[in-house]
């Protein structure tokens, strides 16, 4: 009896009608069985397209790009750097503010250009190397929290599809 009244209720929500109200004495009588066309939803496709587009899938994902990312950082962080050097200063500064005749000057009087190769070497490097084994780490963590997404979002859509076929057969034999 509860369940009726509280479906009536949501009808009259529904329907947005000024006569019908919840205090007023009119009562909802359906003439005949509601028509449904029976539904045949595939569960691969409705998976396929749930998955596609579930924000708690998305954003597994994207952990698990961002953890992807991490690694390359931390691999790049543990490889020998080379680095091209070149400077330049004014050597020969006049005191009468002639900063073109300065200009002439440092390659004439004073070398003012200076060039070099700086190579680093990490050796040990035992931070570099444990933040790469936590980078590894966070990947599998996030890895798995991405295909347990995909297995909770795909159980949830069959069970949905499951039911919804279902109803459509019972609507069906009525």
């Amino acid at each position: 009896q509860r369940n009726v009244l509280n479906q009536q209720v949501l009808l009259m929500q529904l329907v947005n009608s000024p006569t019908l109200t919840p205090g007023s004495k009119l009562e909802l009588i359906p003439n005949g069985i509601p028509f449904c066309s029976p539904l045949a939803i595939d569960p691969r496709d409705a998976i396929l397209t749930g998955v596609n587009h579930r924000t708690d899938v998305h954003a597994a994902a994207m952990e698990l790009e961002s953890a992807a990312l991490a690694i390359k950082v931390s691999r790049n962080e543990l490889l020998p750097q080379l680095d091209a050097v070149v400077s330049g200063y004014l050597a020969a500064l006049n005191g009468r503010n002639d900063i073109g005749q300065s200009l002439v000057d440092q390659f004439t009087e004073v070398p003012g250009v200076s060039g070099g190769l700086v190579y680093e070497r990490p050796y040990g490097n035992r931070a570099a190397k444990s933040k790469l084994r936590s980078s590894h780490q966070r990947y599998l963590e996030m890895g798995q929290r991405y295909r347990e997404a995909i297995a909770l979002t795909s159980s949830e859509i069959a069970l949905a599809v499951q039911n919804l076929n279902a109803i459509s057969i019972q609507s069906e034999i009525k």
